[in-house]
């Protein structure tokens, strides 16, 4: 008795391995997404499946049988059928998200001229310069706009607290700071000391006090070395005097 018990389990496990269902299975995303167009394939018999536009799938399979799962934006994915999913006769697997490496990475810095919406080249302000836009200057003509709502705020209360003027001023400070250091690249201290005559411990003063006249600043800009170096000359002149003065 108990030998034909044991043959009838051994044949029922055998018939149980066998035994060949339509497995029906759910492809998502770790995040719960349906994954369409996914492949399918059984690498113990080649057969194959693809997910529908929900993400689910059916084909045959039996016990120990091997699947892969396979998509160009997703990780490769196996599995294989034991007795539970063979029981349940349903699955749902979820995917990786395939991460690309790249060989090289190069960063362009793109502003509206290099991408053709302008077609010439923008001024570019400073960060002195931005907050003075930004607060905007009161003109008498926008008055009139007050009826039509289209008067800005900023420029009335920015002029009556003179806070547009505490712009301006700070605009004009770092233009000459910005000559300054222009002033350093061209005339070195030994410069300076050589062909003006000043002293080394008043070289960066002097510089200041160039950056300070508005004439040598805008013949230094506009590139005239002649010019400039004459107004130079009469400017060390009258530096001179003032440092001997003290």
């Amino acid at each position: 008795m108990k030998l034909w018990s044991y043959l009838i389990f051994l044949i029922s496990i055998s018939m149980f391995s066998q035994q060949t269902i339509a497995l029906n299975g759910l492809i998502t995303t770790q995040r719960n997404n349906s994954v369409t167009q996914a492949n399918i394939v059984n690498l113990s018999t080649n057969a194959t499946a693809v997910s529908n536009e929900n993400g689910y799938f059916t084909i045959e399979v039996k016990l120990n049988d091997a699947l892969k799962i396979s998509h160009i934006q997703y990780e490769e994915f196996y599995i294989k059928i034991d007795e539970t999913t063979l029981k349940n006769k349903a699955i749902t697997i979820k995917l990786n998200a395939k991460n690309y490496e790249l060989d090289n990475v190069n960063i362009v810095k793109l502003d509206a001229q290099k991408l053709r919406i302008i077609n010439y080249t923008p001024k570019k302000y400073t960060v002195a310069e931005r907050r003075l836009r930004t607060a905007g200057q009161f003109k008498p003509y926008q008055l009139i706009l007050i009826p039509f709502g289209g008067m800005p705020l900023d420029p009335v209360f920015n002029a009556i607290s003179g806070r547009t003027a505490m712009l301006k001023k700070e605009v004009e400070i770092e233009k000459k700071e910005k000559l300054v250091e222009q002033l350093n690249q061209s005339y070195t201290d030994a410069v300076l000391q050589t062909k003006y005559h000043i002293p080394q411990e008043y070289t960066e003063g002097f510089r200041y006090f160039l950056a300070e006249n508005a004439e040598f600043s805008n013949l230094y800009k506009l590139g005239n070395s002649i010019k400039t170096d004459l107004k130079m000359s009469e400017l060390s002149v009258e530096y001179l005097k003032i440092i001997n003065e003290k």
